[in-house]
Protein backbone atom coordinates (compact mmCIF):
# COMPACT_ATOMS: atom_id res chain seq x y z
CA UNK A 1 0.00 0.00 0.00
CA UNK A 2 2.81 2.40 0.90
CA UNK A 3 4.60 1.71 -2.41
CA UNK A 4 1.41 2.48 -4.35
CA UNK A 5 1.04 5.80 -2.56
CA UNK A 6 4.68 6.67 -3.27
CA UNK A 7 4.20 5.87 -6.98
CA UNK A 8 1.01 7.95 -7.06
CA UNK A 9 2.73 10.93 -5.42
CA UNK A 10 5.56 10.77 -7.98
CA UNK A 11 3.05 11.28 -10.81
CA UNK A 12 2.56 14.73 -12.32
CA UNK A 13 -0.77 16.49 -11.76
CA UNK A 14 -1.86 15.61 -15.30
CA UNK A 15 -0.98 11.94 -14.73
CA UNK A 16 -2.82 11.90 -11.40
CA UNK A 17 -5.98 13.37 -12.96
CA UNK A 18 -5.87 10.81 -15.77
CA UNK A 19 -5.32 7.94 -13.33
CA UNK A 20 -8.13 9.07 -11.02
CA UNK A 21 -10.42 9.44 -14.04
CA UNK A 22 -9.60 5.90 -15.17
CA UNK A 23 -9.95 4.48 -11.64
CA UNK A 24 -13.44 5.99 -11.39
CA UNK A 25 -14.65 5.26 -14.92
CA UNK A 26 -13.59 1.59 -15.13
CA UNK A 27 -16.16 0.31 -12.60
CA UNK A 28 -18.67 3.00 -13.60
CA UNK A 29 -18.44 1.90 -17.23
CA UNK A 30 -18.79 -1.74 -16.21
CA UNK A 31 -21.99 -0.86 -14.38
CA UNK A 32 -23.29 1.18 -17.31
CA UNK A 33 -22.71 -1.70 -19.72
CA UNK A 34 -24.47 -4.16 -17.44
CA UNK A 35 -27.43 -1.91 -16.65
CA UNK A 36 -28.25 -0.31 -20.01
CA UNK A 37 -26.23 -2.36 -22.53
CA UNK A 38 -23.57 -1.44 -25.03
CA UNK A 39 -25.58 0.72 -27.46
CA UNK A 40 -27.15 2.94 -24.82
CA UNK A 41 -23.96 3.20 -22.77
CA UNK A 42 -21.94 4.13 -25.85
CA UNK A 43 -24.58 6.71 -26.86
CA UNK A 44 -24.50 8.21 -23.36
CA UNK A 45 -20.69 8.41 -23.39
CA UNK A 46 -20.79 10.04 -26.83
CA UNK A 47 -23.50 12.57 -25.96
CA UNK A 48 -21.20 15.26 -24.54
CA UNK A 49 -18.02 14.63 -26.51
CA UNK A 50 -16.57 17.36 -28.70
CA UNK A 51 -16.38 16.61 -32.42
CA UNK A 52 -12.89 15.46 -33.34
CA UNK A 53 -11.24 18.15 -35.42
CA UNK A 54 -7.75 18.73 -36.72
CA UNK A 55 -4.98 16.41 -35.54
CA UNK A 56 -6.15 12.93 -34.73
CA UNK A 57 -8.76 12.73 -37.45
CA UNK A 58 -8.46 9.69 -39.66
CA UNK A 59 -5.62 10.28 -42.09
CA UNK A 60 -4.25 13.29 -40.16
CA UNK A 61 -1.21 12.58 -38.02
CA UNK A 62 -1.29 13.63 -34.38
CA UNK A 63 1.12 16.33 -33.28
CA UNK A 64 3.65 15.53 -30.53
CA UNK A 65 1.47 16.97 -27.75
CA UNK A 66 -1.56 14.95 -28.86
CA UNK A 67 0.54 11.78 -29.19
CA UNK A 68 1.84 12.27 -25.64
CA UNK A 69 -1.71 12.83 -24.36
CA UNK A 70 -2.99 9.68 -26.07
CA UNK A 71 -0.11 7.58 -24.71
CA UNK A 72 -0.65 9.02 -21.23
CA UNK A 73 -4.34 8.06 -21.31
CA UNK A 74 -3.44 4.52 -22.42
CA UNK A 75 -0.84 4.16 -19.63
CA UNK A 76 -3.21 5.45 -16.96
CA UNK A 77 -6.08 3.18 -18.01
CA UNK A 78 -3.65 0.26 -17.94
CA UNK A 79 -2.37 1.32 -14.50
CA UNK A 80 -5.92 1.74 -13.18
CA UNK A 81 -6.83 -1.75 -14.42
CA UNK A 82 -3.70 -3.24 -12.86
CA UNK A 83 -3.66 -1.36 -9.54
CA UNK A 84 -7.29 -0.39 -8.96
CA UNK A 85 -10.20 -2.25 -7.45
CA UNK A 86 -11.70 -3.09 -10.84
CA UNK A 87 -9.53 -4.40 -13.68
CA UNK A 88 -12.38 -4.50 -16.16
CA UNK A 89 -12.84 -6.44 -19.36
CA UNK A 90 -11.18 -5.46 -22.62
CA UNK A 91 -14.43 -3.73 -23.62
CA UNK A 92 -14.67 -1.75 -20.38
CA UNK A 93 -11.00 -0.70 -20.55
CA UNK A 94 -11.31 0.18 -24.23
CA UNK A 95 -14.48 2.24 -23.72
CA UNK A 96 -12.81 4.24 -20.96
CA UNK A 97 -9.66 4.83 -23.01
CA UNK A 98 -11.68 5.73 -26.12
CA UNK A 99 -13.80 8.17 -24.08
CA UNK A 100 -10.77 9.78 -22.42
CA UNK A 101 -9.15 10.41 -25.81
CA UNK A 102 -12.34 11.62 -27.47
CA UNK A 103 -12.98 13.98 -24.54
CA UNK A 104 -9.83 15.81 -25.64
CA UNK A 105 -11.32 16.34 -29.10
CA UNK A 106 -9.06 13.74 -30.70
CA UNK A 107 -10.19 10.98 -33.02
CA UNK A 108 -9.98 7.46 -31.63
CA UNK A 109 -11.65 4.34 -32.93
CA UNK A 110 -13.16 1.76 -30.64
CA UNK A 111 -12.71 -1.56 -32.38
CA UNK A 112 -14.63 -4.69 -31.54
CA UNK A 113 -13.72 -7.91 -33.26
CA UNK A 114 -14.57 -11.57 -33.12
CA UNK A 115 -13.09 -14.93 -33.97
CA UNK A 116 -13.88 -18.58 -33.67
CA UNK A 117 -11.31 -20.49 -31.66
CA UNK A 118 -11.57 -24.27 -31.38
CA UNK A 119 -15.30 -24.09 -31.98
CA UNK A 120 -16.04 -21.30 -29.50
CA UNK A 121 -16.87 -17.68 -30.25
CA UNK A 122 -14.49 -15.08 -28.79
CA UNK A 123 -14.72 -11.30 -28.90
CA UNK A 124 -12.17 -8.61 -28.15
CA UNK A 125 -12.11 -4.81 -27.96
CA UNK A 126 -9.28 -2.33 -28.42
CA UNK A 127 -8.69 1.34 -29.29
CA UNK A 128 -6.85 2.60 -32.35
CA UNK A 129 -5.51 6.04 -33.13
CA UNK A 130 -4.03 6.57 -36.58
CA UNK A 131 -4.43 2.80 -37.18
CA UNK A 132 -2.24 1.92 -34.19
CA UNK A 133 -3.66 -0.18 -31.34
CA UNK A 134 -3.06 1.64 -28.07
CA UNK A 135 -4.18 -0.77 -25.39
CA UNK A 136 -3.30 -4.04 -27.00
CA UNK A 137 -0.28 -5.87 -28.19
CA UNK A 138 0.04 -5.50 -31.94
CA UNK A 139 -0.34 -9.26 -32.33
CA UNK A 140 -3.41 -9.92 -30.18
CA UNK A 141 -5.97 -7.77 -31.94
CA UNK A 142 -4.83 -9.03 -35.35
CA UNK A 143 -6.34 -12.41 -34.45
CA UNK A 144 -9.82 -10.83 -34.40
CA UNK A 145 -11.87 -9.70 -37.37
CA UNK A 146 -13.21 -6.21 -36.54
CA UNK A 147 -16.88 -5.54 -37.10
CA UNK A 148 -17.53 -3.13 -39.95
CA UNK A 149 -18.60 0.45 -39.23
CA UNK A 150 -22.08 -0.37 -40.53
CA UNK A 151 -22.51 -3.24 -38.07
CA UNK A 152 -25.01 -3.08 -35.20
CA UNK A 153 -22.13 -2.41 -32.80
CA UNK A 154 -20.88 0.53 -34.83
CA UNK A 155 -19.13 3.21 -32.79
CA UNK A 156 -19.59 5.83 -35.48
CA UNK A 157 -22.52 8.27 -35.27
Amino acid sequence: MHARLERFLKLSNVERRALITALFWLPFSAGGLRIVGYRRWHAWLTSDLPSPAGPGMTGVALNKESQDSVRLAARMVQAAAREGLWSGTCLERSLVLWWMIRRQGLQAELKIGARKNEGSFEAHAWVEVDDVALNDSEQLHRHYEPFEASSPLSTHP
